[in-house]
């Protein structure tokens, strides 16, 4: 079965990420994709050691360029080396990113194969194109560290990575100026057509001017345009003279109006205070007439309460009364009972009801 190769975990993409952030992030994937290994059993290794594979894109700088791939060829006379798979113990992972910086190297000790031409005369220095990078990032940040190595060890995909990175800097250089002045000449323009347009009005007004003033009349026509002048200043007078007559009037009726609806007011503050006072009044009897009102039927109440209290009393006593005669009627009826005797007695009992009726 084919092994997977282990992919290298990418630096997460930030929001606010800077220019050189970008590329350092692109550099250190495609150094990651480089390093990872490729190695399947299905693979013939010493036919991938003799011609080594390399990029469609690398193929394309090349054949651009006019350059010949030392990685593919080999020296007359040398054997091609087997391609060992790396160890994994020795795999090296990914590091934080790395600034590379091309130091140039004397002439004396470089000795370039004749296909191939110095890349470092191609590429511009980074002296030569210093970067703004504080506007660019907002602020002052920790640099990583740089590693100094000679552009001759860099491998063609490094090399044209660097010159694509400075090309691209030297582009934001040129993009910012190029910037700047398009608002100064976009500022400029827009102050140039206002002028041209207040000058365009100031000439139509100086070509009526000279057009009235160049034009040739006879007298006649000077008369009649006079005459006509002075109609229409007539008129003119004439309605102003009527709207300031009638303006005159409105400030009259107005004026009128203001006085009587004074007057109209100061007669209803006297009929406001007048009626506040007799409110005042009136409010103050009204008080008078609740206590008097109250007093009335707290006595009317206390005066039920004597009466009922009588009424009960003389009930009693009529009671009494009539307990007393109806007793001493009956102390009468014995004695005369006991006088005549039982025939009586029963006679009289039978007549004394209606004496007590009666």
């Amino acid at each position: 079965m084919i092994s997977q190769p282990e992919r290298a975990r990418p630096r997460p993409r930030r929001a606010s990420e800077s220019y050189d952030e970008k590329c350092e992030r692109r550099h250190e994937t495609r150094e990651n994709l480089r390093r990872r290994n490729n190695a399947t059993t299905c693979r013939h290794l010493g036919r991938g050691a003799e011609e080594p594979s390399q990029s469609p894109r690398q193929r394309e700088f090349l054949r651009r360029r006019n350059l010949a791939s030392n990685a593919g060829r080999t020296a007359p006379g040398q054997e091609p080396e087997a391609r060992v798979p790396p160890d994994r113990s020795s795999r090296v992972y990914p590091r934080p990113p790395v600034l590379l910086q091309v130091t140039p190297v004397p002439k004396a000790q470089l000795i370039p194969p004749p296909a191939v031409p110095h890349l470092c005369e191609v590429l511009p220095s980074q002296a030569e194109f210093p970067l703004q990078t504080a506007g660019l990032e907002g602020g002052a940040r920790l640099s990583p560290p740089v590693l100094e190595v000679p552009a001759d060890q860099l491998s063609p995909s490094l090399q044209e990575a660097l010159h694509r990175e400075l090309l691209l800097k030297q582009k934001m250089v040129i993009l910012q100026e190029l910037f700047s002045t398009l608002l100064q000449a976009s500022e400029k323009s827009w102050q140039g057509q206002l002028n041209e347009d207040k000058l365009k009005c100031k000439l139509r007004a100086l070509e009526n001017q000279l057009q009235a003033c160049t034009q040739s009349y006879s007298k006649e026509c000077v008369k009649k345009i006079l005459i006509e002048m002075e109609d229409q200043k007539q008129t003119y007078e004439q309605k102003a003279k009527e709207a300031l007559q009638k303006m005159l009037e409105d400030k009259l009726q107005t004026e009128q109006q203001l006085q009587n609806s004074q007057r109209s007011l100061a007669a209803m503050r006297e009929d406001l205070a007048f009626w506040k006072e007799h409110y005042t009044t009136l409010k103050a009897e009204l008080t008078e007439m609740t206590t008097a009102h109250t007093e009335l039927e707290n006595s009317l109440h206390a005066m039920q309460s004597k009466l009922q209290v009588r009424q009960g009393y003389m009930g009693n006593t009529l009671k009494i009364l009539v307990l007393k005669a109806k007793y001493t009627h009956t102390q009468k009826a014995r004695s005369l009972c006991a006088a005549h005797g039982f025939a009586e007695k029963a006679s009289g009992f039978q007549r004394a009801p209606k004496v007590i009726s009666n």
